[in-house]
């Protein structure tokens, strides 16, 4: 099951690549979230949870995260 979450993420890393070419190639900005389901889960891996994106997107346009949003940003 891992195997077939793997491949179809690399799918859509493969597609966001492209995204990103243009972006970049149109001098743009980018943000870029997504919910990949449980394939997470089945690496281990937490990084970081949906109250992040907010407060990441408010620190990369430089502005306060308001006292209220529990959220931290995950850029490093």
């Amino acid at each position: 099951m891992f195997e077939a979450a793997a491949t179809a993420v690399e799918a859509v890393d493969l597609c966001v690549g492209k995204v990103i070419d243009a972006v970049r190639r149109s001098a743009g900005s980018a943000i870029i979230t997504a919910d990949h389901g449980n394939a997470e889960e089945m690496a281990g891996v937490r990084d970081g949870k949906l109250a992040d994106i907010a407060p990441t997107m408010l620190g990369l346009l430089g502005l306060p995260k308001p006292p209220g949003m529990t959220g931290e940003s995950v850029v490093l």
